[in-house]
């Protein structure tokens, strides 16, 4: 709870793979990242605004479900590189949550 009590305080949006922590948190869920990532391999939907949202590091924080996962379902690999790029600084805050910084 201590990082639903903190996600409370951050400004949005904030990206996370678990969408129950942000509705817990009052936040708002912006996308659904599984989602996001088929429509745009399938090429229905230009992924190219979240690029530039996640370079822009206009989300508080990116929260993931595993660290050292890459391209998997949850993220796109456009999606992966851009978030290791723009959110360096990684902490477990709970087990199996992981939650990417900016610099």
């Amino acid at each position: 709870w201590a990082l639903v009590d903190h996600l409370r305080t951050l400004p949005a949006p904030i990206s996370s793979e678990n969408m129950t922590l942000l509705m817990r948190a009052g936040q708002p869920v912006v996308y659904e990242p599984a989602i996001v990532r088929q429509l745009a391999l399938i090429g229905s939907w230009d992924e190219q605004p979240l690029l530039d949202m996640i370079r822009a590091r206009r989300f508080a924080v990116m929260i993931t479900i595993d660290r050292e996962l890459r391209f998997t379902s949850l993220r796109s690999p456009a999606a992966d590189a851009a978030m290791r790029e723009a959110y360096p600084v990684v902490t477990e805050d709970v087990p199996g949550l992981w939650v990417h910084r900016p610099q």
